[in-house]
C-alpha cells in the first residue's frame, strides 16, 4: 500500500489516510463482489484515481471500468455558501491563488495515468466538462468518489450518481470537513437517507457504504 501512495502523492492533495481509504475501498468491493465501475468526480492531477487503479491492478483484475469526470480546466465557480472551515470565501480564494483553481489539462492527467499504470486504456474513460451539465452515467457503480468541493456540484453528484451505486458500494467524499458547501450538500442528502452511517478518514474525508435494498 505504501508504494502505491508514494507513487500517487505528487499528483494529489489528499492525505495518507484518504489514500488508504481509496485503496481499502477497492479491496473491499472486490472481496465482497460488489458489481460496478469505479468513478471519481474531480480528479485534478489524477493521483487519487490512480491509487485506485493501481490497487485494482495489484489484485490482478482488469474487469472494471474507471470513469474520470472533470473540467480539466480548473474549478467551476463557487456560490456564496462555499466557504472553507475557517470561513474564508471560496470565490475570494480562487481570485487570489492559482493553486486553488486546480487547473490540470486532460493530456497531463492521461499521461500520468498511462505512465504509472498498465491498465487497459479502453477501460478508462475521461468525461470532460462541467459536472452540472453531465448526462453520461455508468450502469452500475461500485465506488463513487466525490472531490469537487462546492455545494452545487456535490449536491448534483449525490442526487444523480448515487442511484447507480450498487448496494454494498462505497461513496467517498473528500471535502466534507473542509468546505462548508460540500458539508451542507452531504448533510441534506443524509437527512433523506437516515440508514446511512458516515465514517471519517481524517478531518475532512468521509465515506459510507450504500445500505442493502429492503424488499
Amino acid at each position: 500500500m505504501k508504494d502505491i501512495i508514494n507513487i500517487c502523492k505528487p499528483f494529489s492533495m489528499i492525505s495518507t489516510d484518504r489514500f488508504t481509504t481509496n485503496i481499502q475501498a477497492v479491496i473491499k468491493v472486490e472481496n465482497d463482489n460488489i458489481q460496478g465501475d469505479i468513478v471519481e468526480i474531480g480528479v485534478w492531477k489524477g493521483g487519487s484515481i490512480l491509487s485506485m487503479i493501481l490497487a485494482y491492478e495489484r489484485l490482478g483484475k482488469q474487469t472494471r471500468e474507471f470513469h474520470l469526470y472533470d473540467t480539466f480546466e480548473g474549478m467551476t465557480q463557487p456560490t456564496p455558501i462555499d466557504k472553507d472551515l475557517n470561513n474564508w470565501d471560496a470565490k475570494t480564494l480562487l481570485l487570489n491563488s492559482e493553486f486553488f483553481k486546480c487547473i490540470c489539462p486532460y493530456d497531463s492527467v492521461k499521461n500520468t495515468i498511462e505512465t504509472y499504470s498498465k491498465y487497459p486504456k479502453n477501460k478508462i474513460f475521461y468525461h470532460v466538462g462541467d459536472i452540472l451539465k453531465n448526462t453520461s452515467y455508468p450502469e452500475k457503480i461500485a465506488i463513487l468518489r466525490l472531490d469537487t468541493d462546492w455545494y452545487e456540484s456535490t449536491k448534483f453528484e449525490l442526487d444523480n450518481f448515487y442511484q447507480y451505486v450498487s448496494p454494498g458500494g462505497i461513496v467517498i467524499i473528500d471535502d466534507y470537513g473542509h468546505w462548508q458547501g460540500c458539508k451542507k450538500a452531504v448533510d441534506e442528502f443524509l437527512s433523506k437517507h437516515p440508514d446511512i452511517i458516515l465514517n471519517r478518514s481524517d478531518y475532512t474525508g468521509v465515506y459510507f457504504i450504500k445500505p442493502p435494498i429492503n424488499i
